[in-house]
């Protein structure tokens, strides 16, 4: 049985062969499709439902904005009131 080491170890010894053989863009391409054909299969498997991503791209984009820990999901702080100064 392979550990998680050996298998991260695997994993990157691939990647620079392939950076090597086929240049870094080929490489990293290499990565995308294989991230997004990993999201399909979780998809289509059941471990990767369209509401649990979503709410995690909600809670992200909340946590950007500064929401409150209590408020809501989609519920945002209000900007910080500002004082205007005139200039004479």
């Amino acid at each position: 049985m392979m550990s998680t080491k050996q298998f991260g170890a695997l994993l990157g010894f691939l990647f620079a062969f392939t950076i090597a053989a086929f240049g870094l863009g080929t490489a990293i391409l290499c990565l995308l499709v294989a991230a997004v054909f990993y999201a399909a299969a979780g998809f289509f498997e059941g471990s990767l439902g369209m509401a649990e991503a979503q709410d995690r791209l909600t809670a992200a984009r909340d946590g950007l904005r500064g929401s409150s820990p209590g408020a809501p999901p989609g519920a945002a702080q209000p900007a910080p009131a500002t004082r205007s100064v005139r200039v004479r």
